[in-house]
């Protein structure tokens, strides 16, 4: 899967390949890369689920040393979740 992806990016200019890599960051997928986007990929490098999924990933993650972490909510209205709700402490 990583060769077939550095193939699409390879089809960009190098000295804009770094745009084309950040295209839709954070925001949309592309349709050319929803084809990466699959379970395992998801899941080691997202937080996505439900209110009690997440926290239970995030009590896994505690357990297993993680001390700090950062994230920005896509989904979620502005104010809406209070500091205490996304707090690991």
């Amino acid at each position: 899967m990583w060769g077939e992806y550095c193939e699409l990016l390879d089809k960009f200019p190098a000295e804009k390949r770094h745009q084309r890599i950040h295209a839709g960051h954070s925001c949309w997928v592309l349709p050319e890369e929803e084809k990466f986007l699959t379970e395992p990929v998801l899941k080691a490098s997202s937080m996505i689920g439900t209110r009690d999924q997440l926290i239970e990933r995030l009590s896994d993650l505690k357990a297993a040393g993680l001390e700090k972490g950062s994230g920005t909510p896509q989904s979620v209205k502005a104010g809406s979740i209070s500091k205490s709700q996304v707090s690991m402490y």
